[in-house]
């Protein structure tokens, strides 16, 4: 019971920090240390990125009291280790569970050797892997877009009723409801998870996860750890609960601690009572360290991994027909070899984006792309006066912003396709592009061989914002597109200087003097969008 309820407590805590990151504008430092907490995430981001991640303290301090707990954090703490119970509890399995696992045990390390092997050369694959990053993409992407769009159908339910008693408020209120690429992948995810639960117990914990892995290897002996004494009668009974074969079916009194989740299901169903954690007799022989076990694992996994970055940061992972454009990244983005390194696919920022422009991207120019949250306009514009991708990001694949140093994080540059353009192709007025832009880096001229005056961008002006792409009223595509053209992507040092030193013009046009501001006129159109550049 007790143990039920530190699990419950966790995952609604974990739930409480992910819902304050995608609702509200709270600080997200303990919700990016909680995702930190899980090694799978952090290590290999270290060595991906060749120097020291904030995400890497909070692993640190889990692997090093892994000699005193062994894996507890993934019975008692894990938010996937308490989605997997939960779906467990739901398949109601009733048949005898002993099962040794063997060689299948084994597979989480060849897991972690291919995250740290493309590691090695600055690609992340932490997104095939980390609970933490796997558990923040189904809850953040799936689950919330689904309970966001119940909310709003219920609030469409009872609209009418609130109309007849003046209740404003509920007549008026809104719910955003989000939509997510890759949102069949994490369907895929759910499916497999709660088929999962059919076919074993605990079957990811004990047979796929990295992170567990690398708990298991800081586990061998542990300070707390299930002791069996002399009183035990051989009944079977803790070899057949245990959820994940730590068990040996030979010797009950054998405990693979490496495995043992510190549950207490064996201690809770032993009728002698000769099952403790603390204290009291040990076993009389202790298994093989778990490294001792998972080398060849290791390297067979790291070579893996390394092959499939080679292959994946190569020309020949790219698209060789049709290819899609090159990504724009999140205002902040650092430069793109650092970010695969760097970005482990939690889509922290894509939940949390408040006008949904963030999107992780199934189509990449090459397979190290995929996953990778990009800025999509197409979805919605990416607000100016918006950091909160960066406040999430646990490991400083974006760069955390605010002020001046926001605005200067130009994403791209906007690009006009003439054959596509109202104005250009059809010869008709059409001024949208001018009208949304928040930076006025759109103008019009009078072209000697069009009836209308048409649309250019001032490049220097233009923060690659969308909200011109978001609003053009051609669509698929749009007439005017951002590409990441021209984007300030920095690891280090000021927005704002480099900006200006490469000749950049970026401020709200709300910030802009007034006689700044070219005016003209072009007969039979508004003033006020009919700007002539000088």
């Amino acid at each position: 019971m007790i143990r039920r309820t530190i699990q419950t407590v966790s995952l609604l805590a974990f739930l409480g920090l992910l819902a304050a990151a995608i609702l509200t504008a709270a600080d997200a430092t303990l919700f990016t240390f909680v995702l930190g907490l899980d090694p799978a995430l952090s290590l290999p981001t270290a060595i991906g990125a060749r120097t020291f991640v904030p995400a890497l303290l909070p692993a640190v301090v889990l692997l090093a009291i892994g000699p005193l707990i062994g894996r507890g954090f993934c019975g008692w703490v894990c938010p996937m280790g308490t989605t997997v119970d939960g779906l467990d509890a739901l398949a109601r399995r009733r048949a005898p569970r002993r099962q040794a696992g063997g060689t299948a045990r084994r597979l989480k390390y060849a897991v972690l050797g291919a995250l740290l092997g493309a590691a090695l050369l600055g690609l992340s694959l932490v997104h095939l892997g980390s609970p933490m990053a796997l558990m923040t993409r189904l809850y953040g992407l799936l689950i919330y877009p689904l309970l966001a769009k119940a909310a709003d159908g219920a609030l469409a339910l009872v609209r009418p009723l609130a109309g007849l008693v003046d209740l404003h408020a509920v007549t008026f209120a809104t719910v955003r409801t989000p939509t997510f690429d890759t949102t069949l992948f994490l369907l895929v995810l759910a499916g497999g998870l709660a088929a999962a639960a059919f076919a074993a117990p605990r079957l990811w914990c004990r047979f796929l996860c990295p992170a567990g892995a690398l708990l298991a290897l800081a586990a061998w002996r542990p300070l707390i750890r299930r002791r069996v004494d002399r009183r035990c009668g051989s009944c079977a009974l803790c070899a057949d609960v245990c959820p994940v074969g730590a068990i040996d079916v030979a010797n009950f009194r054998i405990t693979r601690h490496e495995e043992c989740l510190l549950c207490g299901t064996c201690q809770d169903v032993c009728p002698k009572s000769s099952v403790s954690f603390l204290g009291g007799d040990d076993e009389a022989e202790t298994p093989a360290p778990a490294f001792a076990e998972a080398r060849r694992h290791l390297l067979v996994g790291g070579l893996a991994g390394f092959g499939v970055a080679a292959f994946g940061l190569s020309g020949a992972a790219a698209a060789p027909v049709s290819a899609p454009p090159a990504p724009v990244r999140p205002p902040g983005a650092v430069p793109e070899a650092d970010y695969l390194a760097r970005c482990v696919r939690c889509e922290a920022c894509v939940a949390a984006c408040p006008t949904n422009a963030l999107q992780p991207l199934y189509a990449a120019r090459r397979l190290a792309g995929v996953f990778t949250p990009g800025l999509v306009p197409a979805g919605g514009p990416c607000d100016p006066h918006c950091a909160r991708c960066g406040e999430v990001c646990p490991t400083g694949a974006i760069r955390e912003l605010a002020g001046d140093e926001r605005l200067w994080a130009k994403t791209g540059t906007a690009e006009i396709d003439l054959e596509r353009c109202i104005a250009w192709a059809d010869g008709e007025r059409c001024m949208v592009c001018d009208e949304v832009c928040p930076f006025d880096a759109v103008v019009f001229r009078l072209e000697a061989d069009r009836p209308v005056a048409v649309p250019h961008v001032e490049a220097a002006r233009c923060a690659g914002c969308g909200y011109c792409e978001n609003a053009c009223p051609v669509k698929r595509p749009a007439a005017i597109r951002v590409t990441p053209r021209d984007a300030l992507r920095l690891a280090a040092g000021s927005y704002v200087t480099e900006g200006r030193r490469r000749g950049l013009d970026i401020a709200l046009e709300t910030q802009r003097p007034t006689d700044a501001v070219p005016t003209g006129g072009v007969e039979g159109v508004a003033p006020g969008f009919d700007r002539l550049a000088p």
